[in-house]
């Protein structure tokens, strides 16, 4: 696997927050997991044909997809943006998908039951096939996509039937110019009209902006273009709308280019594929990402996989190659996936038996080991011993001296991480997203 280093895409997942891709195939039941972790950063060596059983739950080439085979392939599809997109440590494909759940699945057969929608199997194939082609790409999700939220970045999948005042458990279950306000997030709510333009709107669910518009401030405004106003405190509706705010001018102006000056802090942004190579606090310059002896000032000033060494903060640092045993460092970045920083300097990860430290979301042991009470162990894989005092398992649990993966929802469980769903209640495991 490669280290997670460039930010990739929305599946966004920049996330210090914990996204719980866990969507594991009881079909006819949904949970939601949290599996912590996000979707969007690095990258992992294994492409999607190279990760055993990542194809074998549907033929990728299909031209429908019926409802009853939609679960599968959504959790393919995320085990997908696990594997290859955040370089999760599963063993293979099945080990992910035993380990996820389909979040809100059972809603949308009852919506489509109860005809509150349609579902369109071609539709759904298509959109199968585009997540499958681009999963680091394919949406923005800052935690763990339901099905409803993976099937909302593929219109046609779902065309909702319900007219304003009718039940809804989804903004799919309404018509195109409604939305489904659920207030106190109570269910099911009642399809109500998108907010026009300047009409009042909120965040909690209950006034939703037209597709065209977007929510700032309590108001529904449309996005802002190059040569719209704005000033130190609303510069951030220019970033956001793909612009950048000149405050002396008082403009949104157009992303600039190679050589011109930026600052990503609080001037001109560089349009991609150009990078803003600056002394943080100073202005900077648009250019490529930089090849080894370079100058930049993070590590996404260089191409990959070089990182950016820079020991002094006041001055550009220059891009090398990752380091190894011996060489200087500053952050954990800087050095080869063998080895570690300790007090600026690259040093072995802990091997097998060795005491082991865990600090943001990582541990200092070596490959194919995991810290586990303080002890690097080595890696266990589903149906692995696990008894034995040297193994630990990777993204199961240990049951009976094997590492078995976690309890499909229905099943009788004690705490939360009993489940695939992450989520016990009263002894069982539950779909916490569930709305019907």
């Amino acid at each position: 696997m490669s280290s997670a280093r460039a930010t990739r895409g929305p599946i966004v997942t920049a996330i210090a927050l914990s996204m719980a891709l866990a969507c594991g195939c009881e079909c006819s039941t949904s949970a939601r997991p949290l599996d912590a972790g996000l979707v969007g950063d690095g990258a992992v060596d294994a492409l999607a044909g190279d990760a055993p059983g990542m194809d074998a739950a549907l033929d990728a080439t299909a031209s429908t997809l019926p409802l009853d085979d939609l679960c599968a392939a959504i959790v393919a599809d995320i085990c997908l943006s696990l594997i290859e997109c955040l370089g999760r440590d599963y063993h293979d494909a099945a080990h992910c998908e035993a380990d996820q759940i389909c979040s809100r699945m059972s809603d949308l057969e009852m919506e489509v039951a109860a005809g509150w929608a349609t579902y369109d199997p071609s539709a759904a194939a298509a959109c199968d096939a585009r997540f499958r082609a681009d999963p680091c790409d394919f949406g923005l999700f800052l935690f763990v996509p339901t099905v409803h939220e993976v099937l909302a970045y593929c219109p046609g999948v779902v065309t909702g039937l319900q007219a304003t005042g009718e039940p809804c458990a989804s903004d799919l279950d309404c018509a195109s110019t409604s939305f489904c306000s659920m207030l106190a997030a109570t269910c099911p709510g009642s399809c109500q009209p998108r907010v026009g333009e300047g009409g009042a709107c909120t965040f909690d669910g209950t006034a939703d902006c037209d597709w065209a518009l977007t929510c700032r401030r309590g108001s529904c405004v449309r996005h802002l273009v190059a040569g719209d106003a704005c000033d130190a405190s609303t510069r951030a509706d220019c970033y956001n709308d793909g612009l950048w705010c000149d405050t002396a001018a008082g403009r949104c102006l157009d992303l600039v280019g190679e050589g011109a000056t930026c600052d990503n802090l609080n001037g001109a942004r560089c349009a991609d594929p150009f990078v803003c190579v600056q002394v943080l606090g100073d202005p900077g310059t648009c250019g490529r990402p930089g090849n080894a002896g370079d100058g930049c000032g993070v590590d996404l000033d260089c191409v990959e996989p070089l990182t950016c060494y820079q020991p002094d903060f006041s001055m550009l640092g220059t891009c090398r190659a990752p380091a190894s045993d011996g060489e200087p460092c500053i952050a954990p970045t800087d050095c080869g996936s063998a080895f570690r920083c300790v007090s600026d300097v690259c040093v072995p990860r802990d091997a097998l038996g060795e005491a082991c430290i865990s600090e943001f979301g990582a541990d200092s042991c070596g490959a194919g080991l995991l810290c586990d009470g303080g002890i690097c162990r080595e890696d266990r894989f589903l149906g692995e011993a696990c008894d034995d005092g040297t193994g630990a398992c990777v993204r199961s649990l240990c049951r009976s001296g094997t590492c078995s993966a976690r309890a499909p929802i229905g099943s009788a469980c004690v705490v939360d991480d009993d489940c695939a769903s992450r989520s016990c209640t009263s002894g069982a495991c539950v779909d916490r997203g569930t709305c019907l």
